[in-house]
């Protein structure tokens, strides 16, 4: 599940941010700077594949093991369950 259909549902980022704190989701993503992002689930969906804005947080949920490619790594943090992954 992508939180981040605010696009599509004309929800603000304010707004998607609420619901990614309340989601639970396994899989957190914040970007400080724009940055490609595409993430695979363990059953090889396809649960994130654009470019983030700067500022934007996307929740996710899949199964796991995730495999995750970020094109600016220095613009992205990442959390898994909780914890910040370096």
């Amino acid at each position: 599940m992508i939180v981040d259909e605010a696009s599509r549902r004309g929800l603000d980022r304010s707004e998607t941010h609420a619901r990614t704190a309340t989601s639970g989701a396994a899989l957190l993503l914040r970007t400080t700077a724009p940055s490609w992002v595409e993430v695979r689930d363990g059953a090889g969906r396809s649960l994130l594949s654009r470019q983030l804005a700067a500022g934007e947080v996307v929740s996710l949920a899949g199964t796991a093991p995730w495999r995750i490619k970020v094109g600016n790594a220095g613009g992205t943090e990442l959390s898994l369950r909780g914890q910040r992954v370096d």
